[in-house]
């Protein structure tokens, strides 16, 4: 008589969940090793941007659940701005036997955060012409380079003043937004 065990392990994968961007994502993946004894892999492995994101989990007919490999892979599609995307993480449960099963979990990196940065009074003088145009990286202390911004590289900012140009009209102090 031959025995079999072909039933996969029932996989329970996390819930979808939301991030926040944190920098550029990098998709990533875990295999189980078990010569090793790494059947799945630590918080560190399945967090994203300092987020613990959950891990799958899965129980089988005939093998213990620690004996049961937890394995995960990627794939990353680009939001509308910055690193702002979607992580498809596809969580796959395998019992010694080889059966395996799997489920798909969604992880939504969002950017909720504005740039920080620190504004400056400034002193312009008119030109020749009687005319001045000042830049959003003249109002901000250090500069456009020192926007602190956790979700886009600084020059897919949009800077917008309420006021750029001024003439003789706007001798003394004036107000940009």
């Amino acid at each position: 008589v031959t025995v079999r065990d072909t039933k996969a392990p029932e996989i329970t994968v996390p819930l979808d969940v939301t991030v926040q961007c944190n920098g550029q994502y990098t998709t990533r993946s875990f295999t189980c090793n078990a010569g090793l004894g790494q059947y799945a892999p630590t918080v560190a492995q399945y967090s994203v941007n300092g987020v613990n994101t959950g891990i799958a989990t899965a129980v089988d007919n005939c093998a213990p659940n620690q004996f049961i490999c937890i394995e995960f892979t990627e794939t990353f599609t680009p939001g509308s701005c910055g690193f702002t995307g979607l992580i498809t993480r596809t969580w796959t449960a395998t019992d010694p036997c080889g059966n395996r099963s799997q489920g798909v979990q969604r992880i939504t990196i969002v950017d909720t955060t504005p740039p920080s940065f620190t504004c400056q009074d400034i002193t312009v003088n008119l030109d020749a012409t009687g005319n001045v145009t000042i830049s959003a990286g003249q109002l901000i202390v250090g500069g456009i380079a020192a926007v602190v911004e956790n979700c886009s590289a600084t020059n897919q900012i949009t800077f917008q003043l309420s006021k750029s140009q001024f003439n003789c009209t706007n001798i003394g102090v004036n107000q940009v937004l």
